[in-house]
């Protein structure tokens, strides 16, 4: 019984950790993408988004 409950935390963890490292890697996609066809207020509205969006996610996954 330890050992299953054992197995679902690493699991949960490397799931977490490849999810983390999807959603870093498209906020630096978007944010280079912004940089050029964007002016600041609009990166800025949305980066707020995506860092409350973001956020609920994670907090779902708890």
């Amino acid at each position: 019984m330890l050992r299953l409950s054992a197995q679902k935390a690493i699991r949960e963890n490397v799931m977490f950790r490849i999810f983390l490292i999807v959603s870093i890697l498209i906020i630096l996609v978007v944010r280079g993408t912004m940089l050029f066809d964007n002016t600041v207020t609009e990166s800025n509205a949305l980066l707020s988004y995506e860092t409350y969006f973001w956020l609920l996610i994670c907090s779902s996954l708890n």
